[in-house]
């Protein structure tokens, strides 16, 4: 538990604050600086009494905060015990030492069983035997040993399970956070992806929670399992082959660091549902495998007119979506207020690359490098004159947003015939020619 006072002045008020673990109190206190008064041989009185440092209180308000718990559960296909056999010692409500070294693939969101039956989660890792615990509702756990480590395991064995409040299991489930309300923690939920042997098949919906700016869901790959920029067979891969591959149905989500392949009839790689706000969605790689069906998009956002949504696309490599009306990226935002925020995407090889699909204006693009779609830039409409400094190549294009564009240049890509879209050391048509 971490204690902490912190205060502030100002030439009418105080304020005095206490942080305790996750919650804080603060108190502001009103007064008035008395005016100088010639000295009485009479007392003072109530004066005299309310009198603190100086100040003559009027009135104290104190109010209460409750800062999110970071929650960690694990998503990988593998349900093998994977610890090595060791005992451990917990110290400090929260770290936990191994005997014995924990195989590489041991990591955060992974969960402990000790002791006959004590449960824990990780929730950081120092070294290979000194690991960060909490308890499922992300609190301290007790100090003790040294115990037997009976398991360690992957919490959820598909990404559905892990981000879908109505499956069973599920993080809302009794044995979890045993709500789908992460207000009420509040709790930020964080599944983090491994890359164990099998891929994952499982579609995906993200529905059910209820969520704020603070209480999100964000699914993160492992740090084993962080893609490098290329198609990486050792890292969490999400391959689907009919349907969409993940549909968001909840606000405040993020979306980050996935593989996923699309096949067969599979429609979307990931799809924003209906006007479902605050949707981050960056560093992914989506792909198509084989012969297409018509409107297939790498990532899909839409809002059924409402007001006020927002997406931020951002660092995604999206390639081989080909067929009748086929986008990497495509945004149907045509409610009052509503924007697109698509940063940093390499889109290659697709019938369309950045597609506004409605007509509203409401992508602001930037730095996007796409390359080698039939069309570059598309849509029925025209780009956010926010938009700036996005390529087009090798051919120009006629809707590219014109401002510091690099239109119609060649890229050089470390392997393109390896699907290895990174940049080249010898480039010169995207390299150094982007926006903050």
């Amino acid at each position: 538990m971490k204690i902490g006072i912190f205060t502030n002045h100002s030439s009418s008020k105080l304020t005095y604050g206490v942080r305790i673990g996750r919650f804080s109190v603060l108190c502001l206190v009103s007064c008035v600086l008395p005016a100088p008064r010639r000295k009485s041989k009479k007392g003072r009185g109530l004066a005299k009494i309310f009198n603190f440092g100086g100040c003559l209180i009027f009135f104290i308000l104190c109010l209460s905060n409750a800062y999110a718990a970071d929650i960690y559960y694990s998503v990988g296909t593998s349900s093998a015990d994977l610890k090595t056999a060791s005992t451990v010692t917990i110290a400090g409500g929260n770290i936990a030492t191994f005997s014995v070294v924990q195989p590489d693939n041991v990591g955060i969101g992974d969960r402990i069983t000790y002791n006959t039956n004590s449960i824990s989660y990780i929730s950081g890792k120092s070294s290979s035997t000194v690991f960060t615990i909490v308890t499922a509702l992300g609190d301290a756990v007790t100090n003790g040993g040294p115990w037997a480590v009976l398991r360690i395991e992957r919490v959820f064995n598909s990404l559905n399970n892990a981000v879908n409040a109505g499956e069973d299991p599920s993080p809302s489930n009794i044995s979890y956070l045993n709500t789908a309300d992460l207000t009420s923690g509040p709790y930020t939920l964080y599944i983090v992806c491994y890359g164990d042997t099998n891929a994952d098949t499982t579609n995906v919906e993200i529905n059910g929670w209820m969520t704020d700016a603070v209480s999100t869901v964000n699914i993160i790959p492992s740090a084993e399992a962080r893609n490098k920029g290329r198609w990486d067979p050792g890292a969490y891969r999400l391959t689907i082959n009919s349907s969409d591959a993940i549909l968001i149905s909840n606000s405040n989500v993020s979306v980050s660091g996935l593989q996923i392949e699309l096949s067969g009839t599979a429609r979307y790689g990931i799809v924003g549902d209906s006007g479902y706000d605050n949707i981050r969605i960056n560093s992914n790689i989506i792909t198509y495998s084989g012969a297409n069906p018509a409107n297939a998009v790498g990532i899909h956002m839409e809002d059924s007119a409402n007001p006020n949504t927002t997406a931020s696309l951002w660092n995604n490599i999206i390639y081989d979506f080909l067929g009748t009306n086929n986008s990497g990226i495509s945004v149907s935002y045509s409610g009052s207020g509503s924007k697109a925020y698509v940063y940093n995407n390499t889109i290659y090889n697709n019938t369309i690359g950045i597609n506004d699909a409605s007509g509203f204006s409401s992508i602001i693009a930037k730095n996007n490098l796409a390359y080698w779609n039939g069309d570059n830039y598309g849509g029925s409409g025209t780009f956010d004159a926010a938009s700036t400094n996005n390529l087009s190549g090798p051919n120009t294009d006629a809707q590219i947003p014109s401002t510091n564009a690099q239109d119609g240049v060649a890229v050089q890509f470390i392997n393109i015939a390896g699907a290895d879209f990174r940049l080249a050391a010898n480039d010169v048509s995207a390299k150094n020619n982007g926006t903050d």
